[in-house]
């Protein structure tokens, strides 16, 4: 949540720069993070960061699949992958841990994707958000429309939020999460090009 809030930051910043409303919620933001940190145990998160691929990750996820597994998986097919769609019939002769016999989704949608399409399909999906990225902002940045401006911001915040918490999960493994995932990667793209070309220019 504060991940994706610092993202919100830092575009509203490139945009507009360090204006006073900016620096409010710089403020907010702020305050938000010392009430967090006043009633969390930064122990406990450090240890649970450190054993993200331990074996017994699954305990504290709920996930029942270690990450170290799908490792092996990517190390067995590391240039191109076991193929799209096919990580559930492939996982539970990796499997070590005892909790489910087979898994269908890796509860992490970059690992789960580099297993299937391996390294060359993984850089060619890294790059195409580059590219997009790259693109959408610099458009953006030209954009004088409040309307529009807007609409894109909370379009780039929620893409990234999306992407951070697939970190997690397997959101983009569901067909309806996914198509409405892509519907808002089209629409930020194509708000940042539509309107008059004078507009767009100044």
């Amino acid at each position: 949540m504060y991940l994706i809030y610092c993202f919100f930051c830092f575009f509203t910043q490139l945009k507009y720069g360090l204006s006073k409303n900016i620096q409010i919620l710089y403020l907010w933001f702020f305050i938000g993070v010392c009430f967090f940190i006043f009633f969390l145990n930064s122990k406990t998160v450090w240890i649970r960061l450190g054993s993200l691929f331990d074996r017994n990750t699954y305990i504290f996820l709920g996930h029942g699949y270690s990450w170290l597994d799908i490792l092996r998986i990517c190390k067995d097919f590391p240039i191109f992958g076991i193929g799209l769609g096919t990580f559930g019939s492939i996982s539970y002769m990796y499997k070590t841990t005892l909790v489910q016999a087979s898994f269908s989704y890796a509860h992490n949608d970059y690992l789960q994707l580099f297993s299937e399409v391996g390294l060359l399909g993984f850089v060619s999906a890294v790059l195409f958000f580059v590219l997009y990225f790259k693109s959408v902002i610099n458009n953006w940045l030209r954009r004088h429309d409040t309307y529009v401006i807007g609409l894109v911001l909370g379009g780039m915040t929620s893409i990234i939020g999306m992407l951070i918490y697939s970190a997690l999960d397997f959101n983009l493994q569901i067909p309806a999460i996914a198509l409405l995932f892509f519907i808002i990667l089209g629409f930020t793209f194509r708000l940042t090009t539509l309107g008059n070309s004078h507009e767009v220019s100044k």
